[in-house]
């Protein structure tokens, strides 16, 4: 956990502080293709959760989105260099993100993962800096973005309004994590092609993984 916490600190997405507000920080374990152990850290902000005012901002449907993309030959996906925390704090509103650790609290200045207007945060603010681009050249999931079109040209294109969007607005994304113009894209634990959208390799390999341990 110190680990984490000090790459945080580093990264200046939290900063060590107090306040009348707190959640409680654990380590959840996270599956991995290996086996291996792996952990994330997370915040338990669940009683936030309960008493803040709830922003009804709508997100994308899975279903929905991946459906639009069939027909398309080529894919482009862009994912974002820990997207939340792209996205300041107001100041005033900094002391709601309080978590302990042992012996310090700290509070986030970045967008934290967690609570429960994070994910409409986030979509607001793609959808203010993709505009009309969101539904026509690209979709918005999660904290992807993909870039579908039936011709390699027309994803250079669409690809190139994408980034202009993203470089005026300071937004970086995660080079090696990204994908450009491919017939076939994993998104998630899925595997996005002109043939739609069906379920990875990793994807039941992760299923097997999880029921081995829970039996």
């Amino acid at each position: 956990m110190k680990n984490q916490i000090d790459n945080m600190l580093f990264k200046g997405a939290i900063r060590e502080s107090h306040s009348l507000w707190s959640a409680p920080a654990i380590l959840v374990h996270k599956l991995r293709l290996d086996g291996q152990p792996n952990y994330r850290f997370c915040v338990d902000f669940r009683a936030l959760n309960v008493v803040i005012k709830f922003d009804p901002y709508p997100l994308p449907e899975f279903e929905e989105a991946t459906s639009k993309l069939y027909g398309s030959r080529y894919f482009s996906i862009l994912d974002y260099c820990i997207g939340f925390w792209q996205i300041n704090i107001k100041e005033e509103r900094n002391e709601r993100t309080v978590f302990t650790v042992p012996f310090v609290q700290n509070w986030f200045n970045r967008l934290p993962f967690g609570q429960s207007n994070s994910p409409a945060n986030f979509r607001r603010l793609m959808d203010i800096v993709l505009k009309i681009l969101v539904g026509e050249e690209c979709y918005v999931l999660a904290d992807y973005v993909i870039v579908s079109s039936k011709a390699a040209g027309e994803n250079a294109s669409r690809l190139e309004n994408v980034l202009a969007r993203f470089e005026k607005s300071n937004l970086q994304l995660h080079p090696r994590k990204c994908v450009i113009a491919q017939p076939q894209v994993h998104y998630l634990v899925y595997v996005v092609s002109r043939n739609g959208v069906s379920a990875s390799a990793v994807r039941w390999k992760l299923l097997k993984i999880s029921r081995t341990r829970r039996s």
